[in-house]
């Protein structure tokens, strides 16, 4: 049975190293075929600001018509990051990449042969194991949203594109009244690879098979010492023997595993990989057949010279396996610890689920998840102007709807005068409306002044306060005192309301600050849903979403109480990459666990069996072991939190999860094997 359980340990870990290879080849080939489609061979054309800002599409068009003219390609690509939508169903917990390319009539032959027939008849290219969608569109579908944010690419000859640029530039100067010069056309910088969203890569598990593959094949041979030594004295050959125990299982595994891929290659045309991955396979079972011969060569040998007491050059070996497991246990832990912060995080928002029955939450939405869309240019070269534009855009949107409160200030710096709470004249009105004396508060202040509220116990301190935002901001402030008693409101996840000592800033307009930062629950933009569900005001929203063109990036409206669920999704949409990868690493860790244990039962069988015969307990007789295993553990441990101060937290917990499950399954399989050694005994 042992020898089974371990043959079975081999087998897995063969398929992990195939796997690996499989899924690294095929990510390889995904990431290859997006980006000879993404690099589009021609000029690439830049609209000149001005002409987007006064007509986007009047500019386009006159690139349009003058291609035409000059009978060249004209190429729109637009790169969306978003999520999958189908009509009014949104799936938050996924991340996806739609690229889509408007073509004209004149579109290069050599252009479309990097795309599949039915993709050129308008269907969607969505490969295996991929987060891109592909699909191709006439550029006379082209929507505003797809001109303003596109990149724009002219095939043709350099005669050609002189000839189309010197003709456009003279009409934009004509109808548009702008003076360009043939620079601000051409755009001879280097067009940005796409970023993939990481999607599932086992690779790193392919060095983790094969590292498991050489320590269970070493456990089994010297499992099977014995049988080599009565093989060989009945005059078999290595050779033979090495077939009838492993050669020829490894064989079948990889004809099989060949056979496979190609049924996979005919079946499915969006599955991608090359002959290399079939070669690789090849020599990887032609590596295995060398070692494993290797190996039994070596143990015929030695079991050979010392037929008479073979156990001198193996009997403390599996205290050799251990040592040699907590080198696999710390790669297991390096692959697991992303798992275990994830889950920490995962944990933490499920726990505060219980924190957020307030009421106030539950009538107040915010912008989220808020995706690049199809600004991915704006995120690369100006994250603060695309977060400022996107502010200005999404304030115009809300309206009367909505009010703002940011405190950012207030958590993120220890300096007194700086942890300010901002808030605008809505949230004033609806909270904070009359001062420390009961009287009305008037939020008018002269030109070149800040309001601030205080609390009773700093009016003291204002000439204090006014020194120092004069000195260090250059503002004017004037100062409205109130009680402090007041309660502050936050609108958010973390803390409910703030009282005592506090400085508010009253914002003259939404510029000041950006609203929409993509933070989720303190996003200082906050709109008012009342009795209203958040879909319904999405829907009251969408034509102001759709006129700003940000249908690409504000996706939905979710209640303040339910932000942390939205997030905890989202996070389960990377948690099963990572628990993919993780199970694979768990299964090979529960195999060498396996091994080891019945490593250490063959070992000691003779002394553990007269142990129980003269009435020790389980725990008494396998002290020793469980001794091994506490060693082994610490030692581990140490290790990583050594070599990982920085995932201190999350090393902690995969070991500790870790030393559990090789505590339970060493129990099991000693228990199992005792058993059986009972009834054999009866």
């Amino acid at each position: 049975m042992g020898k089974l359980i371990l043959k079975i340990g081999l087998l897995f870990c063969f398929f992990t190293m195939v796997l690996g290879l499989i899924i690294g080849n095929n990510n390889n080939e995904n990431i290859k075929h997006v980006d000879s489609q993404y690099n589009i061979d021609g000029y690439k054309i830049k609209l000149p600001e001005s002409a987007v800002e006064k007509n986007p599409e009047l500019a386009f068009n006159i690139l349009l018509t003058s291609a035409n003219k000059n009978k060249t390609s004209f190429i729109n690509r637009v790169t969306e990051y978003t999520v999958k939508r189908d009509q009014e169903e949104i799936d938050l917990a996924s991340d996806i990449i739609k690229i889509t390319y408007f073509i004209d009539d004149n579109a290069k032959t050599s252009f479309l042969s990097k795309f599949n027939p039915k993709v050129i008849k308008g269907k969607t290219e969505h490969l295996f194991n991929s987060n891109v969608f592909t699909g191709i569109n006439k550029i006379k579908n082209v929507t505003r949203s797809d001109i303003v944010n596109g990149d724009y690419f002219i095939q043709g000859t350099d005669s050609q594109i002189q000839e189309m640029v010197l003709d456009s530039i003279s009409t934009f100067k004509n109808q548009m009244g702008l003076t360009i010069v043939a620079e601000e056309l051409i755009d001879d910088s280097m067009t940005l690879p796409i970023e993939l969203i990481p999607t599932l890569d086992i690779q790193a598990l392919l060095m983790l098979g094969a590292l498991f593959f050489l320590c269970c094949l070493l456990i089994y041979s010297l499992l099977v010492t014995r049988d080599i030594q009565v093989l060989r004295m009945n005059g078999y050959s290595v050779l033979e023997i090495a077939w009838h125990y492993l050669l020829r299982d490894i064989n079948a595994w990889m004809l099989a595993t060949l056979l496979c891929l190609l049924l996979a290659k005919v079946i499915f045309s969006t599955f991608l990989m090359n002959i290399q991955l079939l070669i690789m396979l090849i020599l990887l079972t032609a590596i295995l057949n060398l070692i494993i011969f290797i190996l039994l060569k070596s143990i015929s040998f030695l079991s050979a010279k010392n037929a008479l007491n073979y156990k001198n050059y193996d009997k403390d070996f599996f205290y050799v396996a251990y040592a040699i497991k907590i080198f696999f246990l710390f790669t297991v832990i390096t692959s697991l610890s992303p798992l275990a912060e994830l889950l920490k995080d995962s944990w933490r928002y499920a726990s505060s689920f219980s924190q957020q029955n307030v009421p106030e939450n539950s009538k107040v939405g915010i912008f989220y998840p808020l995706l690049i869309g199809k600004d991915n240019k704006d995120i690369t070269y100006n994250t603060n102007v695309f977060f400022e534009n996107l502010s200005q855009s999404a304030d115009r949107i809300v309206g009367d709807k909505g009010f703002i409160i940011d405190i950012s200030s207030y958590e993120q710096t220890d300096s007194f005068f700086d942890k300010v709470i901002k808030v605008d004249n809505s949230y004033l009105k609806n909270h904070i409306k009359v001062d420390y004396q009961d009287k009305k508060i008037k939020t008018e202040t002269k030109d070149g002044e800040t309001l601030f509220l205080i609390s009773e116990k700093l009016k003291d301190r204002r000439q204090e306060i006014r020194d120092y935002y004069k000195v260090n901001y250059d503002m004017t402030i004037t100062f409205i005192v109130i009680s402090d008693k007041t309660k502050l409101p936050l609108y958010n996840n973390k803390k409910r309301e703030l009282t005592g000592a506090l400085l508010i800033e009253v914002l003259k307009s939404p510029e000041d600050i950006p609203i929409i930062k993509g933070l989720g629950g303190i996003d200082p933009l906050k709109i008012v849903l009342g009795n209203r569900s958040p879909e319904s005001m999405y829907k009251q929203l969408k034509n102001s979403i759709d006129t700003e063109y940000l249908d690409d990036n504000l996706v939905s409206i979710v209640k303040l109480s339910d932000v942390n669920k939205v997030i905890l999704l989202r996070q389960l949409g990377t948690f099963y990459i990572y628990l993919f990868q993780t199970l694979f690493s768990l299964s090979l860790t529960i195999f060498i666990i396996i091994q080891c244990a019945i490593a250490y039962y063959n070992q000691k069988k003779k002394i553990i069996t007269i142990l129980r015969m003269y009435g020790y307990s389980f725990f008494q007789t396998y002290k020793n072991f469980f001794l091994l295993l506490l060693i082994q553990n610490t030692l581990f441990i140490l290790l990583f939190m050594a070599t990982y101060p920085e995932r201190l937290i999350g090393s902690f917990v995969t070991c500790l999860l870790l030393s559990m499950i090789e505590f339970v399954t060493s129990v099991i399989v000693i228990i199992k094997f005792d058993r059986v050694k009972k009834v054999e005994d009866s």
